[in-house]
């Protein structure tokens, strides 16, 4: 019997230009530029598929949500191998919560900004071998964090990156690529206040403060920087790391001992492992899972063991 598959596509993902092709290159970012639009790169998907005598069923993302809806409605009914996701890793988030607490497998054809996840589980950068990837169905079971009922597998922030996430615009992210976060954090660096972000682990009663908190569940932030190299998305805890000086100097410091793989000497930066955060009250924060903005503090962060299965 045929296998079957459902894929979910964001048609905006596919967008490109010859800078933004450039920056995702130097960022180590998996290359889209054989693609120029999502049409012909699902034509190239459901191509593949064929020719492993697979059939498919193909549902195109107009709004924030989708994802989630089509990707439920593929795991309720009980009909598909596995659901893909292609897309960036907006897409891919809402597809993890789609299909979460089934067993139902995600697989991803990469076809967006970032594509942190891709990087992260070493997943390929063609569409024939991603396909080939998902043919050959190796799962595994994953740790998936969460924040506001929303479920993150490679990172969420509390603070400025989560502003800079409502602040950025399409039309910059389609022409700069991954560079387009950067020029968004320079205009906004100067005007933003950095209220204190105050936070408990654990359960304990003391609490600390903080510029800027990014939870990682794997060992890369941005696309190509180990902000976490000993993350695992399979220990059963949330990495947290946590920075202190966000003076303009030290800012430029850290960025490039994160280029050059060296977070350890990041000035104001420390990171540990635990398995709930949670986040007072006082100054809103914005936040963002897999950078999809979810909501603001209060709010608690939680780690699920084994909770996601993925192709890898």
């Amino acid at each position: 019997m045929a296998m079957s598959f459902c894929l979910i596509v964001n048609p905006a993902a596919g967008r490109s230009s010859p800078w933004r092709n450039w920056a995702n290159r130097w960022l180590r970012r998996q290359p889209r530029h054989y693609y120029q639009t999502a049409s012909t790169a699902v034509s190239a998907v459901i191509d593949r598929l064929r020719y492993h005598g697979a059939t498919i069923d193909i549902h195109y993302t107009t709004q924030s949500g989708d994802a989630t809806r089509y990707a439920q409605l593929a795991a309720e009914s009980g009909r598909y191998a596995a659901v893909i996701a292609m897309g960036g890793d907006g897409t891919i988030n809402e597809v993890i919560n789609g299909i979460i607490d089934t067993d139902v497998p995600l697989g991803v054809i990469p076809f967006g900004t970032a594509n942190v996840y891709c990087s992260a589980f070493h997943l390929p950068n063609t569409i024939n071998d991603a396909v080939d990837r998902i043919i050959a169905g190796k799962t595994t079971h994953i740790d998936v964090g969460s924040i506001h009922n929303r479920y993150f597998v490679c990172m969420a922030g509390i603070g400025f990156d989560a502003y800079i996430i409502t602040r950025h615009s399409s039309s910059l992210k389609s022409y700069f690529g991954g560079f387009s976060y950067l020029i968004t954090a320079l205009r906004h660096y100067f005007s933003y206040p950095f209220h204190p972000i105050s936070y408990c682990v654990d359960g304990r009663s003391t609490v600390h403060k903080c510029a800027l908190f990014i939870i990682s569940n794997t060992h890369l932030y941005g696309g190509r920087f180990a902000l976490s190299p000993n993350a695992s998305p399979s220990d059963g805890y949330l990495n947290a790391c946590v920075f202190n000086d966000i003076r303009i100097m030290s800012i430029l410091k850290n960025a490039k001992h994160l280029v050059c793989g060296q977070p350890q000497k990041m000035i104001g930066f420390k990171s540990f492992l635990c398995k709930e955060i949670e986040f007072k009250s006082g100054p809103s924060h914005t936040i963002h899972c897999d950078a999809e903005v979810i909501g603001h503090t209060p709010a608690t962060a939680h780690i699920h063991s084994k909770k996601l299965r993925i192709i890898h």
